[in-house]
C-alpha cells in the first residue's frame, strides 16, 4: 500500500450500489427519504415492487480492483468519452425548455456516505441516470461508474424567488450510498430523458480518511455566485442579488460555468502525470477548516476561486503554518468574502451571501462584512496570503515573460528571464502592490508580463512564490492561462508542465508518490 493511502473497510449495506427512489427499504414509497439528507417523510408503500437500483461499477482488472486503488490504478481501468453530452442522437437541455435539469443534496459526499438527486424532466417521462469519474483513463476523460436503469419521472414545482433567493423544493428523486471502492475525485451524473436530452449534475466524492499528498479543492462557492440559472431571463447569479442557493441546478448543461476551461483539464492532467490526489470542494474548506488540510502536503486550486468565507481563509492560513503548502493555478482568488447561511429547510451551508457593500450587508460583525477582502472595515488583503492579488482583466492574450529564472520553479524548463511563453496570459491577472503592505509575505517574482487591459491600459501580470516560516511554499500563477497550456485533451506546452511539476513534486515531495510508469517532464509527456 502506497503511503498516504489508508485502506477502507467495506461499506456493509444492502443497498451500496443501489440508486433508490424510496432510500434503501424496498418497504419505502418513492416520496419518502432518509431524514438525514431529504425534505419528506416516509409513508406506507406494498412490498411488491423492488426498489429500483442501477447496475454496479464497471469491472476491468480483477487484479487491480482488488487492491485499495491509487489515482494510476483507477486510471488504468477502462475509460469513456460518453460523459461528454450531446453525441449523435442526443441533444443538451436548455433553460428554457427545462426538458432534463437537476441538483445535488451537497456539493460533496464521503465515501460510504448517502447522495441525494433532485431531477424534473419536462414533460413528464422516464429518465436514467450515468454516473462518470472525470479523470484521464487513456485520453477518454472519464469512466462510467454505474448507470442505465431507467426511472419514472416528473416535472417539479417552479422555484419561488423569496427575499431575492431562488430555492428550489424538489421532491427526491434518487438517493444512493457511495461505494467505499469508488475513488475520491469528481464526479459527473448524466440526466437523460426517453426523448434523448441530457444535462448533468456534478458533485465531489471525498475521501475523508485519505491522507494523499495533494489535496484539490474545487471552488463550487465561485461557481454559484456566477451561476445564472435558469437562463430564460429570470435567473439571477450573485451578480444580480445578494443571496443565490445550492438547492438549484446550474445553467445550461448542469456543469458549472468554466470547470471545462481550467477543472477539467488539469484534474486530468494531475491524474495522467501519476500525483496521488484527494478531492474537496470550498464548502468543505468552510467546514472542515485546517483539519482538512492538516491531513494533505499541498492544497490545489485551479478554478477561478474567486468567493471565500472567513472559515476558508483561517483554515487555509492555519493549513500553511502548519506546513501545508498552497498552490494557486489562477488569478483573481479570495477576491471577494462571502458567507455560507442556512437555507429556507435549515440545512446548513445552504446559500452563499455576498453583498459586496459594507452598509448594505446586516452583519453585525465588522470584520465578516462581505466586501472586498483588502477593503474595510475587513482590510485584509489577500496578498497577505497570496503574493500577489487581482489587479485587471487582460484584453486577449499576452505572452508570460520569464524574471526569477534562478528559481527551482524553472528547472529543467530551458527558459531565461526575459524569454517568453506566448498567450499564458489571459482572463484576469494578479500582482503585488505598489507600496507593498507591511504584512505582505516577500515573494519572489517569477514572471513579469506587461499586458492590455479591457480598459485600454498597461498593466502587468507578476506570478509569485514565497515561502512561509513553517517551510510550507505559496504560489500564485496570477493567469488564467495555466491550465490550458498544460491541457493534456490539446498541445500541452512541456515548459509549463514542468514548471508544474516542479511546484507540485517540491511542495509535497511527491516524487515519492508517483507511480515509476508517470509521466517524465524532461519531454512531452506520451499518452
Amino acid at each position: 500500500m502506497r503511503k498516504g493511502l489508508m485502506r477502507r473497510a467495506p461499506v456493509a449495506s444492502a443497498c451500496v450500489l443501489a440508486i433508490v427512489v424510496a432510500g434503501c427499504s424496498a418497504t419505502a414509497s418513492p416520496a419518502s427519504l432518509s431524514p438525514a439528507v431529504g425534505r419528506r417523510t416516509a409513508s406506507p408503500a406494498p412490498t411488491a415492487s423492488p426498489a429500483p437500483t442501477l447496475p454496479g461499477p464497471v469491472a476491468t482488472d480483477p487484479a487491480i480492483i482488488a487492491a485499495e486503488p491509487t489515482i494510476v490504478d483507477e486510471n488504468l481501468r477502462a475509460g469513456s468519452s460518453d460523459w461528454r453530452m450531446g453525441g449523435a442522437g442526443y441533444q443538451v437541455g436548455t433553460d428554457i425548455g427545462a426538458e432534463i435539469k437537476g441538483y445535488a443534496s451537497e456539493a460533496s459526499v464521503n465515501v460510504g456516505q448517502p447522495i441525494t438527486l433532485f431531477v424534473s424532466v419536462a414533460p413528464a417521462q422516464q429518465f436514467k441516470i450515468d454516473i462518470y469519474r472525470l479523470g484521464w483513463y487513456g485520453g477518454t476523460g472519464g469512466r462510467l461508474m454505474t448507470g442505465g436503469t431507467w426511472l419514472p419521472g416528473a416535472t417539479q414545482d417552479a422555484c419561488p424567488i423569496e427575499a431575492g433567493l431562488r430555492s428550489c423544493d424538489w421532491k427526491p428523486s434518487i438517493r444512493f450510498t457511495i461505494p467505499g471502492s469508488w475513488v475520491s475525485g469528481i464526479y459527473l451524473a448524466i440526466l437523460t430523458n426517453e426523448r434523448h436530452f441530457q444535462n448533468a449534475v456534478h458533485f465531489v466524492v471525498r475521501d475523508d480518511a485519505s491522507t494523499s499528498p495533494l489535496l484539490y479543492v474545487q471552488p463550487v462557492t465561485t461557481y454559484q455566485a456566477y451561476n445564472p440559472w435558469p437562463r430564460d431571463g429570470s435567473g439571477r447569479s450573485l451578480y444580480a442579488t445578494t443571496r443565490v442557493s445550492f438547492d438549484r441546478p446550474y445553467a445550461d448543461d448542469g456543469i458549472a460555468r468554466s470547470f471545462f476551461d481550467f477543472e477539467q483539464p488539469f484534474v486530468a492532467w494531475l491524474e495522467r502525470a501519476g500525483y496521488q490526489v484527494s478531492y474537496a470542494t470550498s464548502i468543505d474548506l468552510h467546514q472542515q477548516g485546517a483539519a482538512l488540510l492538516r491531513r494533505h502536503r499541498v492544497m490545489v486550486t485551479a478554478g477561478h476561486d474567486e468567493y471565500w468565507t472567513a472559515e476558508m481563509r483561517v483554515a487555509a492560513t492555519s493549513g500553511l503554518a502548519n506546513g501545508t503548502s498552497l498552490a494557486f493555478f489562477s488569478a483573481n482568488n479570495m477576491y471577494w468574502q462571502a458567507r455560507l447561511e442556512a437555507g429556507p429547510d435549515g440545512r446548513a451551508d445552504r446559500v452563499l451571501v455576498c453583498y459586496r457593500t459594507e452598509t448594505l450587508d446586516p452583519e453585525p460583525s465588522p470584520v465578516l462584512k462581505t466586501v472586498r477582502w483588502r477593503d474595510a472595515p475587513v482590510s485584509l488583503p489577500e496578498l497577505n496570503l497570496l503574493g500577489a492579488e487581482y489587479t485587471n482583466m487582460v484584453a486577449g492574450r499576452a505572452p508570460w515573460v520569464v524574471a526569477g529564472d534562478s528559481s527551482w520553479v524553472y528547472q529543467g524548463t530551458g527558459l531565461s528571464n526575459g524569454q517568453s511563453i506566448a498567450d499564458l496570459v489571459w482572463g484576469e491577472s494578479d500582482r503585488p502592490q505598489s507600496p507593498t503592505p507591511a504584512a505582505a509575505p516577500k515573494a519572489t517574482v517569477l514572471s513579469d508580463s506587461p499586458f492590455q487591459t479591457h480598459y485600454g491600459q498597461t498593466d502587468r501580470s507578476q506570478a509569485v512564490l514565497y515561502q512561509a516560516r513553517s517551510g510550507a511554499w505559496v504560489f500564485n500563477a496570477s493567469t488564467f492561462g495555466w491550465t490550458g497550456a498544460i491541457n493534456p485533451f490539446g498541445q500541452p506546452d512541456p515548459r509549463v508542465e514542468r514548471m508544474t511539476a516542479n511546484l507540485l513534486d517540491r511542495m509535497g515531495s511527491a516524487t515519492a508518490h508517483r507511480s515509476d510508469a508517470a509521466m517524465r517532464f524532461a519531454t512531452r509527456m506520451g499518452p
